[in-house]
C-alpha cells in the first residue's frame, strides 16, 4: 500500500509535498446450506439463496449482542437503522419470494406458571454459569504452547484482555478455500450486504473450537453449520462473540482432529460504511446526479468487516466470489469474470461468479461494485490491462495505462517470475484512506495517485503516478506472491515496494534518473523521523490494530527502502537481483520472515563472491532492522595525515530520556564503507573498500593521499552520517567553492545534509554548513538545493517569530538572487510535457516558492497579477480549460489567496467544487489554507467535519495541514485540534488508519516554547488511551518541541553572530 505521498520537495519541514509551502471445495458456484439440526450440506443456486436469506434475523437462539449501525451518512432515510432498513425494505425487492412463508417468528404460547418456573430455573443457570466461568475459566484463549483451548467465552465478549498478544488467532486451524456470496445494496437509506461464506479448513493442532474475526457484521446463528471432511456435522455447544479481539468464536462439544478438514459455513448481514475500511461507500457527482459506489480496502485488519474469516496475514486461501448486482452497475474483483446467472427473484439484479483465486491473504481480496468505465491496453495480450475511473475522467487514466503494462512486463524480466494472474484491473476511487492498495490484480487509487492530466497537472502530479503505479505493481510479488507471515515484517512488503518503485519508473523514464532523486525522496526524509528516540525499529513487533496501524510510517517506507538501497549496492546489483528471484521462487504463494531473504541473499552473495564467506547478510542486516535509529561516523586524519580512523555512534536530534529503548546491538551497526578522494574522485565505485562491525570498534584506513580532502559514503549508498574533522570540512568548502563540479551531484547534497545535521545535533559548528551554503549560487542540479531547503527550511520555522528573522531572510534571498534572474512563473505557453529534465523543472519551482515565501516582491506581485488574471479569464462552464502552468499554479493559487480577502478564497473555492481534474482540486485545498484572514481560516478548519462542505474524508488531514502550514493558522490549528480530536477521530472512524497522526505532527515542526510544550504534553495526558494510531506521532511531536527549545537555546545567538558577519 502507498501511503499518501513522501515529501519529495526538499522544501524543508512542513512544507507543502508539491511546491515547497511553508508539505492490497470445488467450485460449484453455490454457497453450503446449514442445517442446525442436522448439519447437512447442501449447494444452494443462486434463486433459491436468496429465500435461504430470509431466515437471517428470524431466530435469536443464541443471544448475541445486537449490531451497532454506528455513524452514519446524512442523506439516509433513517439515521441508525441501516439493519432495520436491511431486514425490511431490503427485503421488498425479494418480496414474490417469500409472500408464501410462514414467518419463524411467529413463536408458540406458554403458561404463565410454567414461564415463572422456567425462568426461575434460567436465572439460577446464569448465576452457577457465571460462578463456574470466573473461577475455573482460563483468562486465555490460546494457550502458552499456541494450541486451542477450546474454552468457552461469555456470549457477548471474553474475559478482559490483558495484553496485545491475545489479539492473534489461536492457531490450529488453517483454511484452504473460501466461498463467498454477497448481496450489496449500493443506495441511499439501505447501504448493506446479505451474505453467505463457507470455509474449509484444515486441523493442524488441538483445538476445541473455530474462532473467525467478525467486525460489525451480524451472524445468523441459525444458518451456522460445521462438517468434517466427509459430511458429518460436528457438534457446536454454543457461539460467542468478543468484541474487544473481534472474533467470532464457535464452541465445540467435541475436540478437532488433527489432520482432518472441517467446513464451515453461516449467513451474515453487514453495512456499506461511509468510514473508508471494510467494504464502504463513495459518491461523485456526473450530469447533475449523484452516482454511489462500493469498494474495499482491507490492509491490513477490515476484511473482517466484509465477511467472517480468519484475517491474518498467515492464512492464505483460495477466495472464490459471486455476487449480486443490479445491471446498470458492474462488479470487478480480484480474478476474471466467470460466468453470469440472470436473477428472477429480483429484476434487473444478476448473479455473477468469479474465477477461483490463487493462494492469497484476505488483506489482499478487493472487488469494487460502481458505474464506472473502463479502457483496455493493447500493449499485450496476456495479462488483460484495463483502468477503470468515473466516465467523466476516463482520459485522465491514459498515461498510467501506458505506464502499467510496461513497468509490470519489466518487473516480470527483474523478478524472473511471471505474473501469476491472468487480468490486471487499477481503479481511480473519489474516496479513498490512502495512495492506494495492492490487492492481487484489482490495485484500488485515490483519484490524485492515477488519473493525470497534462494540462492541468504538474510534473510532481506526474512523478507521483508514476511512483505509486510502479510501488503498487511491485507489491504483485513483494506482499501478494510472497507475503509477510505478520505484520512486524511488513517493511518487506512496503519497504522493498518503496525501492522498486524507483527502479520501475526508471525503465519507462530514464530521462527523469529519478535512482537519484531517491536521495532526497527517502533518505534525507526518513534521516529526520529516524534521528529521534522515539522513532521505532524496522522490523517492530506488533499485535493490537493500534500498532499495526502505526507500522506504515516513514520508517517502514523510506527507511526501509534505503537500507534495501544500500543491501543492493554491496551485494551488487546482480547478485542482489538473482537473490531476490530465487527467494521469490523458493516462498511464491506462501508467507516469510526477514529470515528467508536473508539466506536466499547470503547463499547468492557467497556462490558469487560478492559477501565475503565470514559475513552474513543476516549478521549485517539485522543491526539495521531488529534497533532503531542509524549511525553517524566520526572520520578524523592521523597524525601522518596518510590515514583516518573511522568509528561510530548513534545519530541523535533529540534527548535521551530515562525510559530511553536499548538498541538490540548496543547502537552498533555493520556499516559498508566506501570513500574516494580528490585526486581519485571515483563517485561510480560503490563497493565497499572496509566495514565497520556491530562490535563498535573504529578502524583505521591507511591508503589514503596526504592533504586531500575524503568522501566517505560513496553516492550516499550507506544509510548513514559523516562527520570530518575541521580541517577536511574546510577543504570540501574550498573545492565547492572553486570546482563544485568534481564532486558528484548526490555527495553535494549528502555535504549538505549532513553537515546541517550535524549543526543542529550540536555535533558541528553552523560556521561550516552556513560556508558550504555560499557555493549554492553556481548550483544548477536539483538534489544539493533540495537538501539545503530542507534544512534551511527548518531555521526558517525556529526563527519566523524573532527578531532574527529579518536577517534570516535577507540572507536567504541573497542565496536566491543569482538564480532569480533567470526565472520567472511559467505561463501556460511554457510549459513542456515531456519533461527531459523533471528535476529542473522541480529546482525551478522551488526556487519560485522560496522567494515567494520569503517576500520576494516581484514573485509575490507576479503571483497575483497572475491570480487575478486568471479570475478574470475563468469560465464556469469550462473549470478545467488551461489558464495557468500546472507546475506554477499552486504558487499563483496560495499567494492570490494570502494577498486576496474573502472574495478570492471564495472564488478559488468554488473553483475546487467544479474542477474535474483531482489533483487540480488538492492545489486548491492546500492554497486555501494560504489565508491571513483568521476568520476565514477558523471557517475552513469547521469545513472539515461538516460532510455538506465538498471536503471529502480522506482530504480532511490535507486541510488541516493546509491550516497548520501558515505561520498564522498554526496556533488556531492547535485549538481546534486540542477542543475537537476526539470528534476528529470518530468522524473518520476505521478509515482515519492513515490520518490521525497527521493532525499531530505538524506543530513538532513549528513550536519552540515551554508553553506550547507543556500544552502538547497535556494533550497527551488529557487524551491517552484514545489517540489510537497517532500515539507514536503524539510522543514523537513533543520530543521535537522538545528538540526545538534546546536546538533555539544553543543556536540562536551563534546564527546571529555569524549572519553578522557576512
Amino acid at each position: 500500500m502507498k501511503t499518501r505521498g513522501r515529501d519529495i520537495t526538499g522544501g524543508g519541514e512542513g512544507m507543502s509535498p508539491e511546491w515547497g509551502r511553508g508539505c492490497r471445495r470445488r467450485g460449484g458456484g453455490g454457497v453450503a446450506k446449514g442445517d442446525p439440526g442436522h448439519g447437512a450440506l447442501e449447494f444452494l443456486e443462486p434463486s433459491s439463496l436468496v429465500s435461504h436469506w430470509e431466515t437471517i434475523r428470524n431466530h435469536d437462539v443464541l443471544a448475541l449482542r445486537d449490531y451497532d449501525g454506528g455513524h452514519e451518512d446524512a442523506e439516509e432515510v433513517e439515521k441508525g437503522k441501516e439493519m432495520k432498513a436491511s431486514s425490511s425494505s431490503s427485503r421488498e425487492p425479494l418480496s414474490m419470494e417469500t409472500a408464501g412463508s410462514k414467518s419463524a417468528s411467529a413463536g408458540f404460547y406458554v403458561k404463565r406458571g410454567v414461564a415463572l418456573c422456567l425462568l426461575g430455573v434460567v436465572v439460577a443457570l446464569i448465576a452457577l454459569t457465571a460462578v463456574i466461568v470466573y473461577f475455573a475459566v482460563p483468562q486465555n484463549l490460546q494457550p502458552p504452547d499456541g494450541s486451542s483451548s477450546g474454552r468457552s467465552s461469555t456470549e457477548t465478549s471474553l474475559l478482559p484482555v490483558k495484553n496485545y498478544e491475545d489479539h492473534r488467532l489461536p492457531g490450529h486451524l488453517r483454511p484452504s478455500t473460501y466461498h463467498v456470496r454477497i448481496i450489496p445494496f449500493v443506495q441511499p437509506g439501505n447501504f448493506t450486504t446479505r451474505g453467505r461464506v463457507q470455509v474449509h479448513l484444515h486441523c493442524v493442532s488441538p483445538g476445541k473450537n473455530v474462532t473467525l474475526h467478525a467486525l460489525e457484521l451480524e451472524i445468523d446463528n441459525t444458518t451456522l453449520d460445521v462438517s468434517d471432511g466427509n459430511g458429518k456435522p460436528v457438534a457446536v455447544s454454543k457461539v460467542s462473540r468478543d468484541e474487544e479481539r473481534q472474533f467470532f468464536v464457535i464452541h465445540l462439544i467435541e475436540p478437532l482432529k488433527v489432520g482432518t478438514n472441517y467446513t464451515v459455513s453461516m449467513d451474515f448481514t453487514g453495512r456499506i460504511n461511509d468510514g473508508l475500511a471494510g467494504f464502504y461507500r463513495s459518491k461523485y457527482v456526473e450530469d447533475n446526479q449523484t452516482r454511489w459506489l462500493a469498494a474495499t480496502q482491507f490492509q491490513a485488519t477490515d476484511a473482517r468487516r466484509a465477511f467472517p474469516c480468519l484475517d491474518e496475514p498467515a492464512f492464505k486461501a483460495k477466495f472464490k466470489m459471486t455476487f449480486a448486482r443490479p445491471r446498470n452497475l458492474s462488479v470487478i474483483a480480484n480474478m476474471p469474470l466467470e460466468k453470469t446467472q440472470p436473477m428472477p427473484e429480483m429484476e434487473g439484479w444478476v448473479w455473477e461468479t468469479f474465477e477461483e483465486s490463487v493462494p492469497m491473504s484476505t488483506y489482499l481480496v478487493g472487488f469494487v461494485v460502481s458505474p464506472f468505465a473502463y479502457v483496455e491496453s493493447q500493449y499485450r495480450v496476456e495479462p488483460r490491462f484495463r483502468v477503470y475511473s468515473r466516465p467523466d475522467s476516463l482520459a485522465q487514466t491514459q498515461y498510467a495505462l501506458d505506464l502499467g503494462p510496461r513497468i509490470l512486463e519489466y518487473f516480470e524480466q527483474y523478478f524472473g517470475l511471471p505474473f501469476p494472474l491472468p487480468k490486471l484491473d487499477m481503479v481511480a476511487l473519489p474516496d479513498f484512506s490512502a495512495g492506494a492498495m495492492e490487492n492481487w490484480g484489482i490495485i484500488t487509487y485515490r483519484e490524485t495517485a492515477m488519473l493525470y492530466d497534462g494540462s492541468l497537472s504538474s510534473a510532481w502530479d506526474k512523478l507521483f503516478v508514476a511512483t505509486v503505479v510502479s510501488h503498487e505493481l511491485a507489491h504483485q510479488w513483494f506482499g501478494n506472491l510472497v507475503t509477510p507471515k505478520w505484520w512486524d515484517d511488513l517493511w518487506l512488503n512496503e519497504g522493498f515496494a518503496s525501492y522498486m518503485e524507483y527502479v520501475g519508473v526508471d525503465r519507462v523514464e530514464p530521462r527523469w534518473k529519478i535512482l537519484d532523486l531517491q536521495v532526497a525522496f527517502d533518505i534525507h526524509q526518513s534521516f529526520e523521523t529516524d534521528a529521534y528516540e522515539h522513532s521505532h525499529r524496522i522490523s517492530n513487533p506488533v499485535n493490537h490494530p493500534n500498532e499495526i496501524s502505526q507500522s506504515f510510517s516513514t520508517v517502514t517506507y523510506s527507511k526501509g527502502a534505503s537500507i534495501i538501497r544500500m543491501m543492493d549496492y554491496f551485494l551488487t546489483h546482480g547478485t542482489f537481483r538473482r537473490g531476490l528471484t530465487n527467494y521469490l521462487e523458493s516462498l511464491k504463494y506462501d508467507v516469510a520472515k526477514q529470515d528467508n531473504l536473508w539466506a536466499s541473499l547470503t547463499k547468492q552473495g557467497h556462490d558469487e563472491g560478492t559477501l565475503p564467506k565470514d559475513m552474513t547478510v543476516k549478521a549485517i542486516m539485522d543491526t539495521w532492522t531488529l534497533q532503531k535509529g542509524f549511525p553517524v561516523l566520526t572520520v578524523n586524519r592521523t597524525k601522518d595525515g596518510r590515514g583516518t580512523t573511522v568509528s561510530q555512534t548513534r545519530f541523535l536530534l533529540g534527548k535521551l530520556g530515562a525510559d530511553a529503548e536499548e538498541g538490540a546491538f548496543g547502537y552498533k551497526w555493520y556499516v559498508p564503507l566506501s570513500y574516494t578522494t580528490k585526486s581519485r574522485a571515483d563517485f561510480t565505485d560503490t563497493q565497499p573498500k572496509a566495514w565497520l562491525t556491530a562490535k563498535g570498534e573504529s578502524i583505521t584506513i591507511s591508503d589514503l593521499p596526504e592533504r586531500e580532502w575524503v568522501i566517505f559514503n560513496v553516492h550516499q549508498t550507506g544509510y548513514y552520517r559523516v562527520n570530518y574533522d575541521l580541517d577536511n570540512w574546510q577543504k570540501l568548502t574550498k573545492q565547492l567553492l572553486e570546482d563544485h563540479l568534481k564532486i558528484n551531484t548526490v555527495n553535494r547534497a549528502q555535504i549538505l545534509d549532513d553537515a546541517f545535521a550535524l549543526a543542529r545535533a550540536g555535533l558541528l559548528s553552523y560556521d561550516i554548513p552556513f560556508d558550504l551554503t555560499k557555493y549554492l549560487a553556481k548550483e544548477k542540479e536539483y538534489l544539493p538545493w533540495s537538501a539545503a531547503f530542507r534544512n534551511l527550511g527548518y531555521i526558517k520555522n525556529m526563527l519566523t517569530t524573532t527578531s532574527l528573522y529579518g536577517k534570516f531572510r535577507e540572507y536567504l534571498l541573497g542565496l536566491l538572487a543569482p538564480h532569480l534572474s533567470s526565472l520567472r512563473l511559467e505561463g501556460i505557453d511554457d510549459v513542456e510535457e515531456s519533461y527531459e529534465r523533471i528535476a529542473d523543472v522541480f529546482l525551478s519551482t522551488n526556487l519560485m516558492s522560496w522567494s515567494c515565501q520569503l517576500d520576494h516582491s516581484s514573485c509575490v506581485s507576479n503571483a497575483t497579477f497572475q491570480f487575478q488574471q486568471w479570475m478574470d479569464r475563468y469560465d464556469s462552464t469550462q473549470p478545467d480549460k488551461p489558464l495557468l502552468s500546472p507546475n506554477t499554479k499552486s504558487i499563483v493559487y496560495c499567494y492570490g489567496v494570502q494577498e486576496g480577502k474573502e472574495k478570492e478564497w471564495n472564488f478559488a473555492l468554488k473553483h475546487m467544487d467544479k474542477t474535474n481534474v483531482a489533483s487540480e482540486k488538492s492545489k486548491i485545498m492546500s492554497s486555501l489554507g494560504c489565508t491571513n484572514e483568521v476568520w476565514i481560516l477558523s471557517k475552513y478548519l469547521g469545513m472539515m467535519l461538516d460532510e455538506k462542505s465538498g471536503i471529502r474524508k480522506q482530504d480532511i488531514s490535507k486541510v488541516f495541514d493546509s491550516v497548520a502550514s501558515n505561520d498564522v493558522g498554526i496556533y488556531l490549528a492547535f485549538d481546534y485540534i486540542q477542543d475537537n480530536f476526539d470528534k476528529i477521530r470518530d468522524y473518520l472512524g476505521a478509515g482515519g488508519l492513515f490520518s490521525l497522526s497527521r493532525f499531530v505532527s505538524p506543530f513538532g515542526r513549528k513550536f519552540n516554547t515551554q508553553f506550547y510544550l507543556k500544552l502538547m504534553k497535556d494533550f497527551y495526558k488529557n487524551h491517552e488511551g484514545r489517540l489510537g494510531d497517532a500515539e507514536r506521532a503524539t510522543k514523537q511531536a513533543i520530543e521535537k518541541v522538545e528538540s526545538n527549545i534546546a536546538w533555539m537555546e544553543s543556536n540562536y545567538e551563534r546564527i546571529s553572530r555569524w549572519l553578522d558577519g557576512q
